[in-house]
């Protein structure tokens, strides 16, 4: 692991931190502050943001398959072109932002994504013709 992400790691609060290109795979961010944090062209396989605060997040073409998102907050989060294949978003929140702007999912792989009840979608997605996965 980068030395940088490394002391980055040992402070709970990484709003606005810059995670661009780089490969966190398998980090655990579980609980960190991650509000406007920027993850575009990232690469986070298996990487755990269970229970993270990723308000106004970036993920621009980010590779998050099999990454955890159990319970983490993404709303108004910038998804476009990312891959969350086999992402696990059970009882994740991707509703609309405080000024009612909405998590945006353009051209978002979602296949084989795990969801539950609790998990709030964005507006558009229907996770059935995204070959999401629903679990009880």
């Amino acid at each position: 692991m980068n030395n940088d992400i490394e002391a980055l790691l040992a402070r709970k609060d990484l709003s606005g931190e810059d995670f661009d290109s780089q490969d966190v795979s398998g980090i655990c961010f579980a609980d960190k502050n991650l509000v406007g944090a920027c993850f575009d062209d990232a690469i986070a396989l298996k990487t755990d943001f269970q229970g993270c605060d990723l308000y106004w997040a970036r993920f621009f073409r980010a590779n998050v398959q099999g990454a955890d998102f159990r319970k983490a907050r993404l709303n108004g989060a910038n998804l476009n072109l990312a891959d969350f294949t086999n992402a696990d978003l059970r009882g994740a929140d991707f509703g609309p932002d405080n000024l009612n702007g909405s998590t945006s999912i353009v051209e978002t792989n979602f296949k084989g994504a795990k969801y539950d009840r609790h998990t709030v979608l964005p507006d558009g997605l229907i996770p059935k013709s995204q070959g999401m996965i629903y679990f009880e």
